[in-house]
């Protein structure tokens, strides 16, 4: 309800006399038809003869209950009210004094009745992209779509009973798509009757005089703005639509000095600025009580430039936010006719014949072409054809169906829709969505995690479970440590305005912010430290990588002989990350950036590509950082993600295991070694790990080899058949077959 009040009446003031004790306060006799009640008031435009708004004792008023009072020694049994204390609150109600009511109002009768604010608010929430619905029509044309019913329209009758209207209309820009102009004489200016001054205040609207609320009243009604301006005081019949001039000014209704900018566009009378369209109109042409003669505009205007002319002078209206959203063109004309109708009836108003103006834009009307598989396919539920074909006539959509397709004409009130999905959405919502079926959605795809998703997914929780906790650092690096932290030769990405010198380029590695977030934990006396990042580098491919930071002792050391931890600290969390999902990582000591310790660093290969690296940071830049001995890797994981073997699940072995070591001569790594026996095409080899290595004349690199069956346990000949594949794959590579230990 637009007002929680109870127990208010009518009542007639018969008597009013000054307070014995009290200057501003009277003493009001009110008869209210069924009682003649005493009431003390401070009004001061109370007076004998008004029909008032009474509230006896026992009225609930908005946020208290009147009670019989005693005031300055004389009863009161109730209280004469203001539109404020009844709840309409300024500025749509006067509390400077209590309300007077229509002489036609009944005593005992309810004033809100009288006020004709008897009525039930409705608030939608309205997106933007739905402007038809910011007017009644628009939402009588949807509700009628829901509810299956029509539209019933305002009556239009105009007489024309004036002479030829004179006033001509230029538009000189293309801010301004159509401009329509009326004249009407010999109005009135009076207050609007009280149904529609009722009307404007629960829309949110202040009721100023008949005219000005008429056009207030259509534009709520049709969604169309209206400007009326005083012809007496427009001093030519030559209405010119143009651009503003640069530094141009004009005093709106506010009475504000505005400057404006050439994107503004500007009704004129051929000289001077009368109103800025589509958003406020001039002081100098307002109506007032000496208004006699209206020239009644209609027009539409380019949304864009309104929106900006409206944000950029702060100067929003319920007008703009209607033209910045797109009103509907057909009813510019249906819009002025229907307030010359009201303006007659209302203001007494002569109307001038024929209408000045024209149209620079057509009216199109959108045209969607779409099969009824489509709609099946977006809704997900089979609608039969007549059913959408009713669904679109009951939306006011000319349709034709042929060759199973709609072809759908778009009223221009509804300029949201556009597209095809736009028209099944508006099929959907009509139909009703509590009436399509919940379904999964069919896909081709089998769904599941990519390897580098899985692998992603596993470095994390292996790195948590190992004390490592996960940082993310600022994309934006100097670009003084690039030279010294990039691996790549990639073109550095530049910010065009940075933020200062020092965040001017796009990362090309994580070690840096990693190094930052190890200083602020070292000046902080915060020595063991812990981190990794999962993140992306800007190099030319965008590279998801891993970096980890290691610093401070080992968790396991005892507080009496702390062991500080080392280059072979961090490769061991590498190869127990890495060495589960691959087994052709080797580490080869090479020529490093900067940042890296000449002697305690390597490149990381999976085969030949070099997936990453690890080493200590350099003591240069130790210092630079303000850090202690810090271990730092960073590996490739784009490059690593497509050879990713994800471990699969095996059967615990039912049968035993037979174990081999192998002896080989060779001054090549024992990995090296390792690899090539892993290779091998072997039937039964499970694992191969180095069981020792021996160096003096000549190198000796022994292997433990575990061979496994999961379907029976295994003979000596089928052992002795894979180690004979293993010693010619070992031999092929260059390692020489030196003995066997069973």
């Amino acid at each position: 309800p637009l007002l929680d009040t109870k127990g208010l009446v009518v009542g007639l003031v018969t008597d009013t006399k000054p307070h014995p004790d009290a200057d501003k306060l009277r003493v009001c006799r009110v008869d209210t038809g069924s009682s003649q009640l005493q009431i003390v008031c401070g009004a001061p435009n109370v007076a004998t003869g008004q029909k008032v708004i009474v509230a006896p004792v026992g009225t609930t008023l908005p946020g208290l209950t009147i009670k019989a009072a005693t005031i300055r020694g004389i009863d009161s049994q109730g209280m004469i009210c203001s539109l404020p204390e009844i709840g309409i609150e300024p500025p749509f109600g006067d509390a400077s004094g209590i309300a007077v009511l229509p002489e036609a109002s009944i005593l005992g009768s309810d004033p809100v009745a009288a006020l004709s604010l008897d009525d039930t608010v409705m608030d939608i929430a309205v997106t933007p992209n739905r402007a038809d619905l910011f007017s009644m029509m628009g939402v009588a044309y949807d509700t009628a779509a829901i509810f299956e019913t029509s539209v019933r329209l305002p009556n239009i009758s105009v007489k024309e009973t004036g002479p030829r209207n004179p006033v001509r209309v230029s538009i000189e820009t293309s801010g301004c798509t159509s401009y329509f102009a009326r004249v009407l004489e010999h109005v009135v200016i009076k207050p609007s009757p009280e149904w529609m001054k009722a009307r404007l205040i629960a829309s949110g609207v202040r009721p100023i005089n008949n005219v000005v609320d008429i056009t207030n009243y259509i534009m709520l009604e049709t969604g169309q703005p209206l400007h009326a301006f005083d012809l007496g005081k427009f001093n030519t019949q030559h209405v010119v639509v143009r651009d503003a001039k640069p530094g141009e000014t004009i005093v709106t209704l506010d009475e504000i000095e505005r400057v404006l900018d050439p994107s503004d566009v500007l009704i004129t009378n051929g000289d001077v600025a009368t109103a800025i369209g589509g958003v406020k109109g001039g002081a100098n042409t307002q109506i007032d009580e000496s208004t006699v003669q209206v020239l009644l505009e209609s027009a539409t205007f380019d949304p864009t430039r309104i929106r900006k002319t409206a944000q950029r002078l702060d100067l929003r209206s319920e007008a703009s936010s209607r033209f910045e959203k797109g009103v509907d063109p057909q009813r510019t004309l249906l819009a002025m006719e229907r307030a010359t109708t009201l303006l007659m009836e209302l203001a007494d108003a002569i109307v001038y014949e024929g209408i000045s103006g024209e149209r620079v834009q057509s009216i199109n009307e959108a045209v969607i072409t779409l099969s009824q598989k489509a709609i099946t396919e977006a809704i997900g539920t089979d609608i039969p054809q007549s059913e959408i074909t009713a669904i679109l006539s009951r939306l006011g959509f000319v349709s034709e169906f042929a060759h199973n397709e709609f072809k759908v004409t778009i009223p221009s009130r509804r300029q949201d829709v556009v597209y095809a999905h736009d028209l099944i959405e508006e099929i959907a919502r009509i139909y009703g969505l509590n009436n399509i079926p919940s379904r999964l959605p069919v896909s081709a795809s089998t769904g599941g995690l990519k390897p580098l998703q899985q692998l992603r997914r596993i470095l994390r929780l292996r790195l948590n479970a190992t004390g490592f906790y996960d940082v993310v650092t600022y994309t934006l690096m100097d670009p003084e440590l690039v030279p010294d932290t990039t691996l790549y030769n990639d073109p550095l990405l530049r910010i065009q305005s940075p933020m200062s010198e020092k965040k001017a380029v796009l990362r090309q590695s994580v070690l840096p912010g990693l190094l930052q977030v190890v200083s602020y934990h070292h000046a902080r006396q915060l020595y063991d430290v812990r981190l990794f990042e999962l993140s992306h580098i800007h190099n030319q491919s965008s590279d998801e990588v891993l970096g980890l930071a290691l610093s401070g002792s080992r968790p396991d050391a005892h507080w009496q002989n702390k062991t500080p931890v080392s280059f072979y600290d961090l490769k061991g969390h590498l190869d127990s990350l890495l060495h589960r999902f691959t087994e052709r990582l080797r580490y080869e000591k090479e020529e490093l950036p900067g940042l890296f310790h000449p002697g305690q660093s390597a490149r990381i290969y999976l085969d030949d590509v070099a997936i990453g690296v690890i080493g200590k940071v350099h003591p240069t830049y130790l210092k630079k950082f303000d850090i202690k001995d810090t271990f730092v890797a960073e590996i490739n994981l784009s490059r690593l993600g497509s050879e990713v073997q994800i471990p699969r699940f095996k059967p615990i072995a039912k049968v035993p295991s037979v174990q081999r070591e192998l002896t080989f001569i060779s001054n090549q790594p024992a990995a090296a070694l390792v690899r090539v026996l892993r290779a091998a095409n072997t039937s039964y080899v499970e694992s191969v790990d180095v069981y020792d290595r021996y160096q003096a004349e000549e190198t000796t690199i022994t292997v433990s080899i575990k061979f496994q069956s999961y379907e029976n346990t295994l003979s000596s000949d089928q052992v002795q058949a894979d180690v004979d594949i293993l010693l010619v794959s070992a031999a092929s590579a260059g390692f020489t077959f030196k003995d066997v230990q069973s």
